[in-house]
């Protein structure tokens, strides 16, 4: 029982570990140094119920990228294997742009505490998501590859040679 405890405790460490590398990176690595005399700019909205935080127009980004990769699986599954989709590669899109357009954010003013819990949600819940799809998709790939057999090698099980007996008059 005690040896399971450890099994279960180092996996949900790895898995905090891994959940939480890509929102460092953002956090240490993409973050752009304002410098002391930038001057914050003047929203150009300036109903309260309206206005909208310009961090938030230029992180809106990220979230549609997610909703046009389900677009582009559409597509791939309409025109064939869903093995074929890149997973991986729009999940690295996901956090290359996220990363580059905190960047442009930092540089211009802060950005919403909201926003940033918000998008690491996402890009948290959609990598996971994303990758057992991959897997279990190219898995039942391989496995219909597998159960296909060369046209010249098919069991004819179902046309036995039988005799029927034909009348004569």
């Amino acid at each position: 029982m005690r040896r399971w405890a450890k099994r279960i405790a180092g996996a949900l460490a790895a898995f905090v570990v891994i959940l939480a590398a890509p929102v460092l990176w953002i956090e240490m690595g993409c973050t752009a140094v304002r410098e002391p005399g930038t001057v914050t700019r003047a929203p150009l909205v300036e109903d309260r119920g309206y206005a909208r935080r310009e961090s938030d127009s230029y992180l809106s980004f990220p979230e549609w990228h997610i909703v046009y990769a389900y677009e582009d699986l559409a597509g791939v599954l309409r025109h064939g294997d869903p093995s074929g989709f890149a997973y991986g590669r729009q999940i690295g899109a996901f956090w290359k742009n996220l990363c580059g357009l905190t960047r442009v954010v930092t540089a211009r003013g802060p950005v919403g505490t909201d926003t940033k819990i918000m998008l690491y949600t996402i890009g948290g819940a959609s990598a996971p998501s994303s990758r057992s799809r991959a897997r279990t998709r190219r898995r039942s790939a391989r496995l219909r590859a597998a159960a296909r057999v060369p046209a010249g090698r098919r069991r004819t099980s179902s046309r036995r040679a039988t005799c029927t007996p034909t009348r004569s008059s």
